[in-house]
């Protein structure tokens, strides 16, 4: 006999999200238990593997369906007839499981109809099979405990192994108090930040508005103000060097004015054009 797998608490929190979610994916299952995508990963294919996940398909009430009429039926079959009666049994649509069984009876099937007619149909089809020798039928009035495997996979995990939400105590009174004590002081620090912050734009959208309003004119290095035209930045820094209260900064020196252009004496050479200045040059090699 196989050695039975050993289930933990996060194998359990993975699977009963994934019997209230079918659909949800492993990056939002990590979200939810609070564990690493390829640990949920792993966790499911070794599920899988074990042959404890089997599907993902969707849990049908038969009832809700319209085969509200239930029965189990207690077959009492030939001698080693078990797989002509899976056949028969297989053969009828209203057979929805059937088990073999100790005692008296040789097989335990569960059947669903739409309406008694239909229970009595499905009987009548049970007692044509040629290895049914004798079959004793029992009518579900109200379903007790419904289908569920989790209760028994929890009664068997081991609560030390594995990392789950599940197995984490409640928060007590005094620690839901000081964590809502704490929500609240960072709530007033965010407002009065957001009100610090908004009385800084509002002084400065005043000073803005206190300023005379300039603008840009289409002359480079002008600008155009209430006194009309005033020279340029350059110009304006250059005039507040020169007054008599300025200090300058350490190390700054006024750029020296340019030399005057100098006069060696000649009178200056006459200007010609190219053209001129060849025909010249021509004429005298020519001695005219």
């Amino acid at each position: 006999m196989a050695a039975r797998p050993a289930l933990d608490a996060l194998d359990l929190a993975i699977l009963n999200a994934l019997r209230e979610r079918p659909h949800t994916g492993a990056l939002e299952l990590s979200r939810i238990l609070g564990v690493a995508r390829a640990t949920v990963s792993a966790r499911i294919e070794r599920l899988e593997s074990d042959g404890i996940v089997t599907g993902y398909g969707p849990d049908i009430d038969v009832t809700a369906a319209g085969f509200g009429i239930q029965a189990f039926v207690t077959l009492e079959i030939a001698q080693g007839a078990i797989d002509a009666v899976q056949r028969d049994l297989e053969a009828i649509p209203g057979v929805i499981e059937a088990h073999t069984i100790t005692g008296s009876g040789d097989v335990l099937c569960r059947i669903a109809a739409s309406s008694h007619d239909g229970l009595q149909q499905a009987l009548v089809e049970l007692n044509r099979s040629k290895v049914v020798v004798r079959s004793t039928s029992v009518i579900a009035l109200t379903e007790v405990v419904r289908w569920r495997t989790m209760p028994l996979l929890a009664s068997a995990a081991h609560p030390s192994v594995g990392r789950s939400s599940m197995s984490r105590p409640a928060p007590s009174s005094s620690a839901l108090a000081s964590d809502l004590g704490r929500q609240l002081c960072g709530a007033a620090r965010l407002s009065s930040c957001c009100a610090a912050a908004e009385a800084s734009a509002a002084t400065s959208a005043a000073a803005r508005d206190a300023r005379p309003e300039t603008r840009h004119s289409t002359r480079r290095n002008t600008v155009t103000g209430a006194g009309g035209k005033t020279p340029s930045w350059a110009s304006r820094v250059m005039s507040t060097r020169s007054k008599p209260g300025f200090r300058p900064v350490p190390g700054w020196r006024r750029p020296a004015e340019p030399p005057p252009p100098r006069d060696y004496g000649c009178p200056p050479r006459p200007l010609r054009s190219r053209g001129a200045s060849m025909f010249s040059s021509v004429l005298s090699v020519c001695g005219l």
